[in-house]
């Protein structure tokens, strides 16, 4: 729900747009819970949702 993806849950990976294969790495790094992150260009080439969902993640790994 965080990420916005539950209406692509069960498709493959593959059939996902780009917006939301960025989605799909932001849940990998958010649930890893490793030390510092790195992120090169993370809403380059994405739509107005993966750029709040992204925040919105930011926010939670800050508090």
């Amino acid at each position: 729900m965080m990420f916005n993806l539950q209406h692509c849950a069960k498709l493959a990976l593959k059939k996902y747009s780009g917006s939301e294969i960025h989605r799909a790495y932001y849940v990998k790094h958010y649930m890893m819970g490793a030390g510092p992150l790195l992120f090169h260009e993370p809403v380059h080439g994405v739509d107005v949702g993966t750029i709040n969902v992204f925040i919105n993640m930011l926010q939670k790994l800050i508090d």
